[in-house]
């Protein structure tokens, strides 16, 4: 392998309070043909067993481990790793995992999250995904990482992310003090209030923006400036966009009269509606009916 092939990429990412960095290159995947000599390092180690059987020896204690386990190695652990079986079939996902220490200025919360998964870690040196969680997301990293498709970087984040919270989840201790962001915040998405009153209105012809401010209990000034912020447009312009919109769709999927339709969508005036209709859908409606039945 060349100096480049062997260099580590870092993967940066947050886990609830925490900062944290996984490190790894396009050969995170291992078999039996890898050669692993004696070693420590001051990061945490990450093995994923998918086939076969191996001997890991930490720190001179011998684990037997097999397709579903996570190895967690410890940092400085002196560790290396034997076949059971010459010549068997052996594969396994390997990258490193740096918890980065909360900085001074940190908020308590912050500090207590890095230490209560920091203890978490400690008490976890070999799980068992008897469901084989963690193997979809080690093989998307491994084909986005192998691949470097444009942001593949994004994906390997998530992935870094999914399986750090599936190691703390099958850790079996708990991780609230970790996850302090789990709970849900709820926003007033205006929009999907301003869509379905505009849906359920748009053939009144006498429905006005004070009758949406009414619905959203805003005064009306606030309820145009909402309008703008969300669409770029006025009450009235998103009333006749969403009009115009119900109206081509009958006209292509109905018999009715364009008259008519123009009448069922809120338009008092069919020159208005029509300028309208040609000004947001490219055509005047009764060419826009025509090259639809083309």
């Amino acid at each position: 392998m060349t100096e480049r092939e062997m260099s580590f990429i870092e993967i940066p990412l947050s886990l609830g309070k925490v900062k944290a960095s996984f490190y790894t290159n396009k050969y995170v995947l291992m078999d039996e043909n890898s050669v692993v000599n004696p070693h420590d390092h001051p990061e945490y180690e990450l093995h994923y067993i998918i086939a076969g059987e191996n001997d890991h020896i930490i720190n001179d204690i011998t684990y037997r481990t097999s397709a579903g386990d996570l190895i967690l190695l410890h940092p400085y652990e002196y560790h290396y790793q034997l076949p059971c079986t010459p010549g068997g079939k052996y594969l396994q996902y390997s990258m490193r995992l740096q918890i980065k220490s909360p900085a001074e200025n940190a908020t308590p919360q912050q500090k207590k999250a890095y230490q209560s998964l920091v203890e978490l870690l400690q008490s976890i040196s070999i799980l068992h995904d008897t469901n084989l969680s963690l193997l979809p997301a080690f093989r998307i990293f491994e084909s986005e990482i192998t691949q470097a498709q444009s942001g593949y970087i994004q994906c390997l984040q998530a992935m870094c992310s999914y399986i750090l919270t599936c190691m703390i989840r099958l850790g079996e201790k708990s991780s609230a003090n970790i996850f302090l962001t789990d709970d849900v915040k709820y926003i007033e998405f205006w929009r999907n209030r301003i869509e379905v009153f505009l849906h359920n209105r748009y053939p009144d012809s006498t429905v006005k923006v004070q009758d949406l401010a009414e619905m959203l209990k805003l005064s009306r000034r606030q309820t145009s400036r909402l309008m703008l912020r969300e669409y770029g447009m006025s009450f009235a312009s998103k009333l006749n966009e969403t009009r115009v919109h119900h109206a081509a769709f009958q006209i292509l999927n109905t018999d009715k009269s364009i008259a008519q339709i123009c009448s069922d969508c809120g338009f008092v005036n069919y020159s208005y509606f029509s300028t309208c209709f040609h000004k947001e859908m490219g055509l005047p409606p009764s060419d826009y009916r025509k090259k639809g039945k083309t």
